[in-house]
């Protein structure tokens, strides 16, 4: 197989994407990569992540890509779990502390950070609405997470997000409380979930 039709192959068999990562464990120079771009194969999305020019471009996927350690949260891990019907503008990404947010693009990544063991909890893969694979925290995390937080001023929204978690099937209220104990939001989750349940 030559190196153009591996590469594409290797796209079809990826929602459409390939990085420079991914080419070099396929055994592929990332250059050829950027040769295929310039001649209008497939398209530079963002830096080191290209696409079928026909793909409609996926932000959340290139965002997770370029700054590996952010974790979708507040607002948007709502959005991926389907708790509210608000499309974000921009994008909440969690960071471990300390870590350098001056690189993120302030026009679509809203940064929150928190010290590692709390940074750490609660973090599950998720589908972005173009079926791409990124990390978000749980539900019970981003409960917490909204309850703790600056966005607890947005009483409806966190409303709106407790009573569709009480109607989850799958929910897990003993993880919920676990984690309420662990970023001290005990009282409130207890609260919401005693008129709720």
């Amino acid at each position: 197989m030559q190196t153009n039709e591996k590469i594409i192959a290797f796209m079809q068999e990826n929602n459409g994407y390939i990085t420079n990562k991914d080419a070099m464990q396929i055994g592929i120079n990332r250059f050829y990569l950027s040769k295929l771009a310039k001649a209008g194969v497939i398209e530079r999305m963002e830096p080191g992540i290209y696409g079928d020019p026909d793909l409609f471009e996926d932000e959340m996927f290139n965002l997770q890509y370029r700054f590996k350690k952010g974790i979708f949260s507040y607002n948007t891990a709502l959005f991926l779990h389907e708790m509210t019907d608000r499309t974000p503008r921009k994008f909440d990404m969690t960071f471990p502390r300390p870590y350098n947010t001056a690189s993120l693009p302030k026009e679509k990544v809203r940064a929150y950070s928190q010290k590692k063991d709390l940074y750490n909890l609660g973090i599950v893969t998720g589908i972005t609405p173009n079926g791409n694979s990124v990390k978000v925290y749980n539900i019970e995390k981003t409960l917490c997470d909204l309850v703790r937080g600056k966005n607890r001023k947005d009483a409806e929204l966190i409303s709106q997000a407790m009573n569709e978690y009480a109607q989850l099937k799958n929910k897990d209220v003993t993880k919920l409380m676990k984690y309420a104990e662990i970023m001290s939001v005990e009282k409130i989750i207890r609260n919401y979930m005693e008129v709720l349940l």
